[in-house]
């Protein structure tokens, strides 16, 4: 039995984890203990939890792609050039990630729901598709706004939706 220095309480030896650089070879603090303190920890930290958690994520992508979506890198390159090396939606052969260099830069893109890998994409199409909430009415409707408005100028539009004193300067 071993004494928690958080909780005090006598604890069997597998209650711990191993630290090899301690006498007995555990840990100070019982596993429930050290979840607790972690636990506490992320919820006062979220934005050092991310910036981890990203950059855990670009020194590691093969692992990432393990763990996120259960397919290793050569496996995600076999389904970007299945689909010919361009992104599934647009067809750019661009990634267009502002931040990331080579073929890490490009999107697996699944469903959220059943959890399937649907293809590549670039990075734009990949944050159209999450900020529509991957809603094909959303995206519809979305080319349709955009076609309706194709071509036309500002002063149309303030016509069309009777904005002219907003247009003049006149207060709202």
């Amino acid at each position: 039995m071993t004494a928690c220095n958080v909780c005090r309480q006598d604890k069997p030896r597998e209650s711990f984890s191993a630290d090899r650089r301690r006498k007995d070879g555990l840990q100070a603090r019982c596993k429930s203990c050290a979840a607790e303190i972690a636990k506490k920890w992320r919820l006062e930290n979220p934005d050092r939890v991310t910036a981890v958690r990203r950059d855990w994520e670009k020194r590691n992508p093969e692992r990432h792609l393990l763990t996120k979506f259960g397919i290793r890198a050569d496996e995600k390159r076999a389904i970007f050039e299945a689909q010919g090396s361009v992104c599934g939606a647009c067809g750019s052969g661009h990634h267009g990630h502002p931040r990331i260099e080579g073929e890490t830069g490009w999107c697996l893109d699944h469903c959220h729901a059943s959890g399937k890998i649907r293809g590549v994409l670039c990075w734009r199409c990949n944050l159209a598709l999450g900020y529509a909430g991957d809603s094909p009415d959303a995206l519809r409707a979305l080319a349709a706004y955009i076609e309706s408005h194709h071509g036309v100028n500002a002063a149309k539009n303030i016509a069309r939706f009777g904005l002219e004193s907003l247009a003049e300067g006149a207060p709202a």
